[in-house]
């Protein structure tokens, strides 16, 4: 992409419903969204997991590519109060 439609993008993804899907597939992800990756703000949860998963469809696309497996982000928030124990 040339520097124009970067912030051709950016102009887009910042202007109107933040609540306006951009991507429909196993996560529906919204401006709002996109809006986390610019900036200091925080990653979005939907983004890293559709990330994840685009490369776990890669992975059982191409059969030269390494396996891959991807649990959701919440996955993590679930197992935290458990405080596995040590030994």
């Amino acid at each position: 992409m040339e520097e124009v439609d970067i912030e051709q993008l950016i102009s887009s993804i910042n202007s109107g419903n933040p609540q306006e899907k951009l991507v429909q597939h196993w996560l529906s992800l919204t401006k709002e969204d996109f809006r986390t990756l610019q900036g200091s703000e925080f990653i979005n949860d939907k983004i890293i997991d559709s990330y994840m998963k685009l490369i776990q469809q890669r992975s059982l696309e191409c059969p030269n590519l390494p396996r891959t497996y991807a649990c959701t982000t919440l996955l993590f928030t679930k197992l935290k109060p458990l405080e596995w124990r040590k030994g």
